[in-house]
């Protein structure tokens, strides 16, 4: 949940100025937007392309990037992250990612900022500015006044002075009104409150509280009963207190998982004498470690990830944990809070009944709540808005992945498994038709999901809105809904009608579409590399589109089917591509077998030549929209050259 104490709607003023004066030495095109392809010829080092050409960004008179993070991808690929900075701060939400193949840049995405008014004034001391946001806060209890775990801090760092006290740095904060920097503390206030964890911009010249950003995601899904699962087995800690003794906690990885209390003030971690968990309650907690721990594995074998900051950052978790407010009580609720030092925490409710059957930890919601851990990691995305909406989706979507990994189905609905009093399941998100009212579920009913199939389409929620719990932060969890349904498209594939609004429109309204699914597999892969590579903190979901469209190009090549039919699944759910880029082809052909293909168009001799020669190689060019061939082309008889059209790669342009 978000905070906005001054209005911050988006504008574009002043973001990507560059793009209005593009160096066509470096781009061969850019976009508003953030998205730049750079011309072939640059031969700069991707991690130096801000040294050598920061003014071609807009990066003078003070204006910086720094290299925060180097990702190594796939078939020579690697993907720069760099943080936006001015006079050596940071400047909240700039950044920039720089994709290379074979150490060539190719392309870019992201946001900087370069407003000329610039607000330095620091008025105020660092305690006079944390007082403020604290006010603003307003916890009952901080981290720091936590002793067991302040105490986990020291033992996780190896520092005995480490502590969860805020210590401020200075960052430049975007105001959107005034087209401005400003100057800020930036704090990182870690509270033992559900939901006021948060990042807290403080004004440095009044002391006015600019903004607050969520450390901690709520997700309203639901669980199941430990009995649905069978007998599992999961690993907890001999404490060897006076003989046997157990706690639950797993610490047979580099990270470690604690289960708590979390109906009891404090840090009471479970633990029983023989290391059997009997009783409803303590049987519950232990299969929300297990499914901690299957998540873990999962993340490992498949992506080969160290844990959910991919650095063995621990997790504690409170079960039956009560997310009410001002003396009221909600035990309906999961979440997790982030922690910059990667010891994150997870909070699970144990729902209104006394029964288990609906607990909030089924092994979807489980592995839900721990993936908000790996996308505040890799791509920052802020909890709000169309941002907010991808980070839950992407919640949604490796929940339900790793659901049928763990258990051998997906059935491709959010919180299945849990049960109201009467049996029923009670899902809450459906993938393979977000906006279903009125539908029954093996053989109980009615159900209503009421969310958007497609972007701006019905049940969509306003997101030009001051972020808050009463209108789900603009949208989160309903507007998960559109990227939700192009994932299970692109799994599985479909056809339809979108008339924009929906979807599913009646057949003849709006324009046709159809997605050949290539697999949950492919479909997880594509969307973590999109996550991990190709996002950032204010991310839409045009740039969530491209993501997935680059992630898949870098992953199966351009106009690979797995690409196209990525582009297809967006398209399905109401982004088209954009409008294909020109490429041009210059030069001799024929020595070696050579096929170019590009979803863009594909210039040939044009203002230079071309020439096919006979040495028996096959050479084809391969377009998604339109191939013209200049005057200047000539190929000799006998040589081997075809140019055609392939429509499915139009949808892969970005």
């Amino acid at each position: 949940m978000i905070s906005v104490i001054v209005a911050t709607g988006f504008s574009t003023a002043q973001v990507n100025d560059f793009v209005k004066h593009i160096d066509g030495k470096l781009f061969y095109s850019a976009s508003e937007t953030g998205w730049v392809k750079f011309n072939n010829n640059l031969t700069v080092l991707p991690e130096k392309v801000f040294e050598q050409y920061g003014a071609s960004f807009g990066l003078v008179n003070g204006f910086g990037m720094r290299l925060i993070k180097t990702n190594i991808g796939t078939n020579g690929y690697t993907h720069y992250k760099f943080q936006q900075t001015f006079n050596e701060a940071d400047v909240t939400d700039g950044h920039f990612i720089i994709h290379a193949q074979y150490a060539k840049i190719i392309s870019g995405n992201g946001k900087i900022f370069t407003p000329a008014f610039k607000k330095n004034a620091v008025s105020i001391t660092e305690n006079t500015a944390l007082a403020a946001a604290l006010k603003t806060v307003n916890a009952i209890t901080y981290a720091w006044q936590n002793p067991l775990k302040e105490q986990r801090l020291k033992q996780k760092t190896k520092n005995p002075a480490a502590t969860y006290f805020p210590k401020a740095t200075t960052a430049y904060w975007y105001q959107s009104a005034s087209g401005s920097l400003r100057l800020t503390y930036k704090f990182f206030i870690n509270t033992m409150d559900a939901g006021l964890s948060c990042i807290c911009y403080v004004d440095a010249s009044s002391g006015t509280v600019l903004e607050k950003i969520t450390t901690e995601y709520n997700c309203d899904i639901t669980t199941v009963n430990t009995n649905w699962y069978g007998t599992q087995i999961f690993f907890t800690n001999d404490v060897g207190i006076i003989g046997s003794n157990y706690d639950l906690e797993d610490d047979c990885t580099p990270s470690v998982f604690s289960v708590y209390n979390g109906a009891l003030p404090g840090d009471v971690i479970y633990n029983t004498l023989n290391n059997q968990w009997v009783t409803d309650e303590y049987r519950s907690a232990a299969t929300t470690l297990w499914g901690i721990r299957k998540t873990y594995d999962q993340y490992s074998n498949f992506f080969g990830r160290n844990g959910h900051d991919n650095d063995g950052g621990d997790m504690a978790i409170y079960q039956g944990f009560d997310f009410g407010t001002g003396g009221m009580s909600n035990p309906n609720n999961a979440s997790y809070s982030y922690d910059g030092n990667g010891n994150s925490e997870l909070k699970f409710g144990t729902g209104s009944t006394a029964s288990v059957l609906d607990d909030w930890n089924t092994v979807d919601i489980v592995a839900h709540e721990y993936t908000h851990g790996v996308t505040q990691f890799e791509a920052s995305l802020v909890y709000a808005g169309e941002s907010g909406a991808l980070n839950e989706s992407f919640s949604d979507i490796f929940g339900e992945f790793f659901e049928g990994r763990i258990l051998g189905v997906t059935d491709w609905f959010v919180g299945k498994d849990r049960k109201f009093t009467n049996g029923a399941p009670s899902p809450i998100r459906s993938f393979a038709n977000p906006a279903a009212t009125n539908v029954s579920i093996d053989g109980y009913g009615p159900y209503n999901f009421n969310d958007p199939n497609t972007y701006q389409g019905t049940n969509w929620l306003p997101v030009a809105c001051t972020p808050s719990a009463a209108n789900d932060n603009c949208g989160v969890h309903t507007n998960s809904g559109v990227q939700n349904h192009m994932a299970y498209l692109l799994a599985v594939g479909g056809n339809g009608w979108n008339n924009g609004l929906n979807s599913h429109a009646p057949a003849n309204s709006g324009y046709q579409w159809s997605v050949s699914g290539i697999g949950i597999e492919k479909m997880i892969k594509i969307a973590y590399k999109a996550l991990c590579d190709y996002m950032g903190p204010n991310s839409t979901h045009l740039d969530a589109r491209n993501a997935w469209v680059l992630a898949a190009i870098e992953l199966y090549g351009e106009c690979s089917i797995e690409a196209n039919q990525t582009g297809k699944a967006w398209y399905a759910v109401g982004i088209a591509p954009p409008a294909g880029a020109s490429n041009n082809i210059c030069g001799t052909f024929g020595l070696t077998p050579f096929t170019y293909t590009k979803s863009g168009n594909i210039n040939i001799a044009t203002n230079c030549t071309v020439g096919i020669i006979t040495n028996n190689n096959s050479i084809q060019f391969i377009s998604g929209s339109k191939i013209t061939i200049g005057p200047n082309f000539s190929a000799l008889n006998g040589s081997r050259f075809a140019a055609r059209i392939n429509r499915d790669c139009f949808f892969s342009t970005f």
